[in-house]
């Protein structure tokens, strides 16, 4: 994160269903090191226990501010009511009771699994030398080891009505859904 700011830059990451990103946001003449500061990332994450403590308590946080929000806890029911238990209805930053035990050995275990090549993907756009780039990513990402890409089972719709009560709130919230078609369906308004 130092590096990344000592060059103006911003260092961030995000997760969703499907995909981590870590991402850094900066002047173009400096991406092929941005490229080798991403890679240091992937590849040889350290979890010093000093921060990992932070970033759990900072986590713990979150799990308390979503379970007394309506609005979250409204899309945590319609993800249970569209899959169950599939991954796909699962939180993004997964359960209390996994980030009370988390640690680094889970946390390299993860890493282990998921940062292969197969999974890994280096987009960079801007104002930025492009052959510099893609020869940076080469040299850098050479020693990610090869991998299968992840591979989830699609999610199967189960459909249903969830709903729950909280008693100091006076909002309510409401949602419907309905599976679509995938995208590369010949009819895809009847299917």
């Amino acid at each position: 994160n130092r590096d990344a700011e000592a060059l103006g830059a911003e260092l961030n990451a995000h997760t969703v269903m499907d995909h981590t990103a870590y991402h850094l946001v900066g002047l173009g003449e400096h991406a092929p090191h941005f490229v080798h500061l991403l890679a240091d990332l992937v590849l040889c994450p350290t979890f010093p226990e000093a921060e990992l403590a932070r970033e759990r308590q900072v986590l713990l946080d979150e799990h308390a501010e979503v379970e007394d929000d309506t609005g979250d806890a409204t899309w945590r029911l319609f993800d249970r009511a569209c899959y169950g238990l599939q991954p796909q209805a699962q939180p993004v930053m997964g359960s209390r009771a996994v980030t009370e035990r988390l640690s680094a050995a889970m946390l390299h275990q993860w890493v282990a699994r998921h940062h292969v090549g197969g999974n890994v993907v280096v987009v960079a756009a801007g104002g930025l030398d492009a052959a510099a780039v893609l020869a940076q990513a080469q040299a850098d990402f050479a020693a990610l080891p090869p991998g299968r890409p992840a591979a989830p089972a699609p999610a199967v719709w189960q459909g249903g009505l969830r709903s729950r009560s909280v008693s100091d709130s006076a909002q309510t919230q409401l949602l419907l859904g309905w599976p679509l078609p995938p995208l590369g369906a010949d009819d895809p308004v009847g299917e």
